[in-house]
């Protein structure tokens, strides 16, 4: 018999407080509470973030071994206290832009951007045909955790698409010739505070890493004595990173963020852009009023 997924949900987050009778989204033992929600049913938990956690993983216990691996999960950020976020390079509010402007008093503001890492996606393509990347039938046997497609933010820009429209492999993440990737293109400018917020909240157990091209930062955030790294390895379900590049973004121009395994990961999707854009003279001069401003207040 085929199985098929609980119709009934639940959330539970990653690092935040609450009662576990109550609160965790978790039907456990003799507890009384039901936990979860089925069709029309709603369900309220109440939890508590007692620190600045950063980014922290959302998932439902309704039906551990499938529902994540549907799409089911998210994310909470604890931002600083008093925080505001707004959307990138705008002043609309929007708590789920998956790249924002975050300001707080006593903290000096920066760029977030979120990129949920995701690795063995059904995708199919537009003829509704399973792709298939990594398959069976090859000269060399293909271990069963390198199969399906792999992508960020439920987006993939496969190696595929853009060589059948223009077959130099050299051009292959040339904007000019392809366009921007449908995956996620995160936006700066020179200097700004930067922070990528990065979650691998399901699908398969093998690690990934993640690079950003002319960046580094502290493998340890909080630790001014932790070492600085260009690429970020140990990543796979369940574990999630604050990555504070180190003098924040760099010169103008476009940067390949992507993971570490060329075969398979990034031709099948996984790599996208960072864009650090010139300022315009208008920034320019909206940056100079602004610290003349503060210099007159003192």
């Amino acid at each position: 018999m085929k199985h098929r997924p609980s119709d009934r949900v639940s959330l539970n987050p990653q690092f935040l407080k609450y009662d576990p009778v109550c609160d965790s989204g978790i039907n456990v033992g003799y507890n009384e509470r039901e936990q979860t929600a089925g069709p029309g049913e709603s369900i309220r938990y109440l939890w508590h973030a007692d620190r600045e956690y950063g980014v922290c993983i959302l998932q439902s216990f309704g039906d551990m071994r499938n529902h994540r691996y549907h799409g089911l999960f998210g994310a909470v950020i604890v931002e600083p206290a008093g925080a505001r976020w707004y959307e990138n390079l705008s002043r609309k509010k929007n708590p789920y832009a998956e790249q924002a402007v975050i300001t707080a008093l006593g903290t000096e503001s920066f760029r977030e951007f979120v990129l949920f890492i995701q690795n063995g996606i059904r995708l199919l393509d537009e003829e509704g045909n399973l792709i298939r990347t990594a398959a069976a039938g090859e000269a060399d046997t293909v271990d069963p955790e390198d199969t399906g497609e792999k992508g960020y933010n439920y987006r993939s820009e496969r190696f595929a698409n853009r060589l059948a429209e223009d077959d130099r492999i050299w051009k292959v993440f040339s904007s000019r010739v392809h366009g921007d990737p449908s995956t996620p293109v995160w936006k700066a400018y020179p200097g700004d505070r930067v922070i990528f917020r990065t979650v691998m909240a399901s699908d398969k157990p093998r690690n990934v890493s993640l690079a950003v091209h002319g960046h580094l930062w502290r493998e340890q955030p909080k630790d001014a004595l932790s070492r600085e790294i260009a690429l970020q390895g140990g990543i796979s379900v369940g574990n999630r990173f604050d990555m504070e590049l180190k003098s924040g973004a760099s010169c103008p121009g476009d940067y390949l963020y992507r993971s570490g395994s060329f075969g398979w990961d990034v031709e099948s999707g996984m790599w996208g852009i960072f864009r650090v854009m010139k300022k315009s003279v208008r920034c320019r001069c909206k940056e100079t009023c602004q610290r003349l401003l503060k210099c007159f207040g003192k």
